[in-house]
Formats: structure tokens, sequence, C-alpha cells
């Protein structure tokens, strides 16, 4: 193979691998609850109340919030 083909399939490869990481950002990104869910466990843990954001069971809110307090 000569060199142009050498890199016309690299630049082949990187390109498909930007158009899949860009999709992987837009599919397993945060979503637009996420920011809700932090303060939520921040406050299980400091007060110990469960009613702020009461969506979801309170435990992944308040293991996720763990790194804060610490």
């Amino acid at each position: 193979m000569s060199k142009f083909a050498h890199r016309f399939n690299l630049w082949t490869i990187i390109a498909i691998h930007l158009f899949l990481l860009i999709n992987a950002i837009g599919t397993y990104g945060p979503s637009v609850d996420e920011i809700s869910h932090l303060p939520a466990g921040l406050s299980h843990l400091r007060f110990g109340q469960f009613d702020l954001y009461r969506v979801n069971p309170p435990l992944v809110n308040t293991v996720a919030a763990i790194p804060l307090v610490l």
C-alpha cells in the first residue's frame, strides 16, 4: 500500500472514532435532572430529611453526595 492509502485509512478511522464519541456524549451524558439529585443527596446526609426531590429512592442520591461531605 502507498503512503497515501495509509494516511487515508488512519484519517478514516479517526473520523469514525470521533463520530462515535460525539454520538456517545449525546446518548450517555448527564441528563437534565441530574443537577437535582446531588443537592438532594447532600440534604439527606446533612439534615437527615428525605423530602427534597422525592422522585427516586434516596440511596443513590445519598451515596453520590458522600464525596461532597468528605
